[in-house]
């Protein structure tokens, strides 16, 4: 590992714990977006600007 990433120490601690707290959350929020049971939703949304008031 340490031949991969020689630098790994020289990051500030911030960094490392940040970063993929981050990530986690950023996928979380792409699996709650991506969702089966989302689908309808997004359909009935999707037909709001054709329906005539």
């Amino acid at each position: 590992m340490k031949e991969i990433l020689p630098f790994i120490h020289e990051l500030p601690t911030r960094v490392l714990l940040i970063t993929p707290a981050f990530f986690l959350l950023f996928m979380g929020i792409a699996v709650w977006v991506y969702r089966k049971d989302r689908k309808a939703q997004y359909e009935e949304t999707a037909h709001l600007p054709l329906e005539q008031e």
